[in-house]
């Protein structure tokens, strides 16, 4: 595939933006892009479902306008050789890092295939960048293939994870040090403020990126390009304890992705609940509204962990 970007360069009849174009033009584009045929980029176009290396794609708009935002999915089978409990389990731990690069998490369709939901924002509102993420999903989906083919349940290899990750997990006799620029420490201080921390109490979880809500212990990174910041939120060890656990979970994170923007992910230390804040448009207000509703529905999934409860809080709490 051909998905190279250069945003200088995009001068084509879409780099107006979304005013002219329609979502069925932008789709086809995309699949051009691509490299498909003109009939097969025509019908995905129409469509919006298209086959990429042997695996269904859709593209939709989540508002019905081509500005965006775009939700894309892929549906990766479970391979023959691999057993539920250890596909679960790929999938859970490949949650914790695609959901540190990008806004995209893996769930559970009924038939037990994985689907990888990633949201796609309006900033990217051309078919060059459209194409790029669906580039980018179809990748992200071989990986996890390739791994647990390779290795059953190695999904820690998946997707590739930066060192940051590591600041969602400190032990006890630790105290590390958030990684974020002065903007973004003054961010995390002033929604721990609007979250009645105390001046200390702000300053410190500005500075480790960890905080006590809802009577959760949430933890904060920043994303390894400094776009959004990452929430962990412990669920506890019970949480993921069986199989059937597992697969609730991962059904239920298929929704937790498009409502709350938030999926169920396992590290080899802890099962967590996590989500991504961006920092574009951020307020102190907003950043503190997110982190309430997102412990209060990790508080709410740990009394219930037979299943996973529904999020409507959060559905209009995105950023």
């Amino acid at each position: 595939m051909n998905t190279g970007i250069n945003p200088s360069n995009s001068k084509s009849k879409f780099a107006s933006g979304a005013s002219g174009a329609s979502v069925q033009a932008w789709r086809r584009e995309t699949a051009l892009l691509l490299g498909v045929s003109e009939p097969v980029a025509r019908q995905f176009g129409d469509t919006g479902l298209i086959e990429v290396e042997g695996m269904p794609v859709t593209l939709h708009p989540l508002h019905g306008q081509p500005a965006g935002p775009w939700v894309a999915t892929a549906r990766v089978a479970r391979p023959p050789a691999v057993k539920e409990a250890d596909w679960c389990d790929a999938l859970l731990l490949a949650n914790t890092q695609s959901l540190l690069l990008t806004h995209a998490a893996f769930g559970l369709a009924e038939e037990g295939d994985a689907i990888l939901v990633m949201r796609i924002p309006p900033e990217h509102d051309h078919p060059r960048f459209l194409s790029a993420d669906l580039d980018g999903l179809v990748a992200m989906c071989n990986a996890l293939s390739d791994g647990v083919s390779s290795r059953a349940g190695a999904a820690a290899q998946a997707v590739a994870a930066p060192d940051t990750l590591r600041g969602t997990e400190p032990t006890e006799s630790e105290s590390p040090e958030l990684d974020a620029t002065d903007e973004v420490a003054e961010l995390i201080r002033g929604a721990a403020l609007h979250l009645g921390a105390s001046p200390e109490q702000a300053v410190e979880t500005a500075r480790t990126g960890s905080l006590e809500l809802v009577g959760q212990r949430v933890g904060i990174v920043c994303d390894p390009d400094d776009e959004g910041l990452v929430v962990a939120i412990d669920l506890g060890d019970a949480f993921l304890d069986s199989t059937e656990r597992c697969r609730i979970a991962l059904a239920a994170s298929l929704d937790l992705i498009l409502q709350a923007g938030a999926a169920v992910g396992r590290t080899p230390q802890r099962c967590q609940l996590m989500a991504r804040c961006a920092l574009q448009g951020q307020s102190a207000h907003s950043l503190a509204a997110r982190l309430h509703d997102l412990a209060a529905l990790a508080a709410a999934m740990r009394a219930h962990q037979s299943h996973v409860p529904e999020a409507p809080a959060l559905a209009t709490s995105q950023r």
